[in-house]
C-alpha cells in the first residue's frame, strides 16, 4: 500500500491537474488519501473524475491489489469535444456533455425498467377501488 501524500501548502493550493496526471494518481493512490493531498472530500474528487472522464478503481481494488489479485487497470478513454481536460480547485467543474445534450444518464443493473409501483404495493389497487363512499366526518380504515 502507498503512504499518504503530504497535505498541498497554501502556497500551492493554485494548482492545475490535468486528466491525464489524475488518472495515473486516481489508479497508484486510493481516492481518499488523493483527496487530502488536495484538500477535498473523496466524494468530491470522484465527481471530479467523473467530469473529466477518468475511470476509478472498482470496490475493494486496493485490497485485492494487496494480496496481487488486482483486475487490469483500463486505458484512458479520448477526451471528446467539450470535455473539462484540467481541474483546478479555483475553478467551478463543467457539466459532463450528456447532462447537456438532456440525456439521461445510464441506470446500473440489468438494463429492464423498475416496475412502476412498489413491490409492497403491487395488487393493492384493487381493494382500495373496492370500499364505499365516506362522509365527511368519517375515515376509511
Amino acid at each position: 500500500m502507498t503512504s499518504k501524500p503530504p497535505p498541498l501548502s497554501k502556497a500551492e493550493d493554485r494548482f492545475e491537474v490535468s486528466r491525464e496526471q489524475l488518472f495515473e494518481e486516481v489508479w497508484e493512490t486510493p481516492i481518499l488519501h488523493l483527496a487530502e493531498k488536495y484538500a477535498v472530500s473523496g466524494s468530491y474528487l470522484a465527481r471530479v473524475c467523473t467530469v473529466l472522464r477518468v475511470p476509478r478503481p472498482p470496490v475493494g481494488y486496493w485490497q485485492k491489489k494487496a494480496v496481487g489479485r488486482a483486475p487490469r487497470r483500463p486505458e484512458l478513454p479520448e477526451a471528446q469535444p467539450g470535455d473539462q481536460q484540467i481541474w483546478s480547485k479555483d475553478r467551478p467543474l463543467a457539466r459532463p456533455a450528456r447532462e447537456e445534450r438532456g440525456e439521461e444518464p445510464q441506470k446500473a443493473g440489468r438494463g429492464a425498467a423498475r416496475p412502476a409501483v412498489n413491490a409492497l404495493l403491487r395488487g393493492t389497487k384493487s381493494q382500495f377501488l373496492k370500499t364505499r363512499k365516506i362522509d365527511a366526518n368519517e375515515f376509511l380504515r
